[in-house]
Parts: C-alpha cells; sequence; structure tokens
C-alpha cells in the first residue's frame, strides 16, 4: 500500500463526502423494497420463506461467522431474491471471514457491523451484483462514499464492489488504496483520480504515484493494450492481478522493478518483453499467467523472487546472464538444465521453491 498522511483540513474535506448514504434509521434504502427485521441466529430460517423480488433484511443481536454462513447459504438458495443486507445493528463480529459471501450472486448491497474492524476483497469474489457497500457514522473503523469503503477517517480507499463497472473516481483526500481494493471489481475499466490529490493521478484509465514513478492499478476490466509511459520505475504490489482479459502489456525501458503479484492471474498475456533496466521481479509476479510461453531474463536482473513464474505454461526461458546466481545458502548450478527444462520453472517443486539472487562478485 501506498500511505501518508494529509492535513486536518483535507482529512476533514473527505469525512464529509464519506457521510453514509443511508439514514440512521435504516442501514440501506428501502424503495421498492420489503423490509424484514430479524435477530440474526433466526434470520437464515426468516429468508428462505421470503418471495422472489428486492427485500431489505435487517439483522439484530449478536452474530458470528457459522449464522452469517447460514444466513449467506439461504440468501444464494433463495435465487429469485434480491437482498439487500444490513449488519449495522449486530454485535460480536470484529472481521468477516474469508469467502464467507463469495459467489453469492442475488446479493446487491451489505452495510457492515458498527463492530467490524476488518474485510477483505476475497470475501466477496463472485458476488457479482453487489453494487454497495455502506458503513454507518457510528462504524468504528469504516465509512463509505457512492457505496465505496474507506477507513474511518476517509484517508484509505479499501474496497470498490464487485459490481461497479465503467469507471470510478478516487477523491482528492485519499492518501493510501489498499493493495486489493479493486481486485473484485471485474468489470471496471477506467480509474480516474481527483486533480487536487496529491498522492495519486491517473493517465489511460490507469492510477500512478504523483510522481508517474509506480504503477499502482490497472482495472480489472481493462482490454485494450496497455503501453506504461517511460518514466515509470516500478510496477506496484498487484497491479495488474486478474486483468484476466488483458493481453497486450508495453513496458518501459526506464523500469526497475516489477513487484510481487503483480501480474498474477493475467491468464490472457502471451507475452511480455522484461527491459533490459529492470533488476528485481517479485514473488509470483506472473502466477498464474497461463497463456505465457516465452520469457527473457535481462541481464542486470539480480533478484527473482518464489514462484515468480508458477503455474506458467512456458516452454522457453532464455537467463541473458546465467552466472553467480544463489539462494542464500548456496550457488545454483542448474540454470542451464532449468532453460533447457523450462517445466521446472512453471512447477519449481525442488527447482525454485526460494528466491534467488544474483551476485555480481561471483
Amino acid at each position: 500500500m501506498i500511505a501518508r498522511r494529509l492535513g486536518s483540513a483535507c482529512i476533514c474535506a473527505l469525512s464529509l463526502l464519506c457521510t453514509p448514504l443511508h439514514s440512521q434509521e435504516n442501514s440501506l434504502p428501502e424503495a421498492e423494497s420489503r423490509r424484514i427485521t430479524v435477530v440474526a441466529h433466526d434470520a437464515a430460517k426468516a429468508i428462505r420463506k421470503l418471495d422472489e423480488g428486492r427485500a431489505l433484511i435487517i439483522l439484530t443481536g449478536s452474530i458470528n461467522t457459522p449464522i452469517l454462513y447460514k444466513i449467506r447459504k439461504a440468501i444464494a438458495a433463495n435465487t429469485r431474491l434480491e437482498a439487500e443486507l444490513d449488519m449495522s445493528k449486530t454485535t460480536g463480529m470484529e472481521s468477516i471471514d474469508k469467502e464467507v459471501f463469495a459467489g453469492c450472486t442475488n446479493l446487491t448491497r451489505l452495510a457492515f457491523s458498527d463492530s467490524l474492524t476488518a474485510v477483505s476483497a476475497p470475501v466477496f469474489a463472485g458476488c457479482s451484483n453487489l453494487s454497495t457497500f455502506e458503513a454507518t457514522q457510528d462504524s468504528t473503523h469504516f465509512s463509505s462514499a457512492d457505496g465505496i469503503l474507506y477507513s474511518k477517517d476517509g484517508t484509505q480507499l479499501l474496497l470498490c464492489p464487485p459490481a461497479r463497472s465503467g469507471s470510478v473516481t478516487i477523491p482528492a483526500a485519499i492518501t493510501g488504496i489498499d493493495g486489493k481494493a479493486f481486485s473484485v471489481a471485474e468489470s471496471l475499466d477506467r480509474i480516474e483520480v481527483d486533480a487536487e490529490n496529491e498522492f495519486f493521478t491517473a493517465s489511460d484509465g490507469i492510477v500512478y504515484s504523483r510522481d508517474m514513478q509506480t504503477l499502482v492499478r490497472c482495472p480489472r476490466g481493462r482490454t485494450e493494450p496497455v503501453h506504461i509511459p517511460e518514466g515509470v520505475t516500478a510496477i506496484g504490489e498487484g497491479a495488474f492481478s486478474f486483468c484476466t482479459t488483458l493481453q497486450s502489456i508495453t513496458l518501459p525501458e526506464t523500469l526497475t522493478k516489477i513487484e510481487k503479484l503483480a501480474f498474477e492471474g493475467c491468464a490472457a498475456l502471451s507475452e511480455i518483453s522484461l527491459p533490459q533496466s529492470l533488476t528485481s521481479i517479485g514473488k509470483q509476479a506472473f502466477f498464474g499467467c497461463s497463456s505465457l510461453r516465452e520469457v527473457t531474463i535481462p541481464r542486470q536482473v539480480t533478484f527473482i523472487g518464489s514462484r515468480s513464474f508458477y503455474r506458467c505454461k512456458l516452454s522457453a526461458i532464455v537467463f541473458e546472464n546465467s552466472t553467480g546466481w544463489t539462494n542464500g545458502k548456496k550457488k545454483l548450478t542448474d540454470l542451464k538444465d532449468i532453460a533447457e527444462n523450462p517445466e521446472r520453472f512453471n512447477h519449481p517443486g525442488k527447482y525454485w521453491p526460494t528466491d534467488i539472487f544474483r551476485k555480481e562478485d561471483d
């Protein structure tokens, strides 16, 4: 995450922007909705009895992971239901376990419990109709605006909902973007940045650091070829992760570092030309790039993270400098063998289990 602090005036400005969209009486808009209020441990049974259409489900009382799993299962099973779930009045849950809501395609809105302190993107993978996240003014850790989840003080962009499509604009007061903030927004094809933002900027619908030296995030729905401008020196962590339809990326000759998981899951990426300026390839940088067939490791590269090309299908790999490599414990003498048998690079196992380094003096 790229994170810094703005002055108090900017924070106050964004806190106004992030005032919840709902009233304090109801956590979610109820226009054209049926509304039921139910104790959390009885909610699954009540949901199963609902007819088709839109329903606002307001939970009360204590809630925990097993109860939430049952609620999610009931919502998903009632396929004709469009569910808006308000958890803001519940107690007892500080975090939502991984994948609790994953694949729940008929969940459309979600208001978080005021007691919640942590939430992660994988929880909502495949929630293709979930368009709005909300946090009440009483939330201890979160705020929301335009359906997007922010930190309480409004300086950190935490999570964009899965159903968001088209374009979003990062507000002026944002100083940090969570590494997975846009990872479940599969149809988002453009990210803009408010011109007053002091820490980020956008070019061609892609987010960069303000100084244009680090590419921060490409939207997952991007299909057009990406040409990264000269002057960019780093591809940030997860910057292109799961851009599954992106086929072409041109890297600049100024690039020195590809951070971990930078191109994770770019399944349509069939070729990549690494520039001679490159010195470092992070862990799992090309993990799951299943269309990638060939790669040349430039002469200046001195670090390759573990499993950098794991689950690729490389048929050819070239090391422009194959000497001096070590895994920190011993010298590696089998780089030539790996180059001749690239399947060892695709499936590291005992051949590529750790980071490797090249020392110029060896």
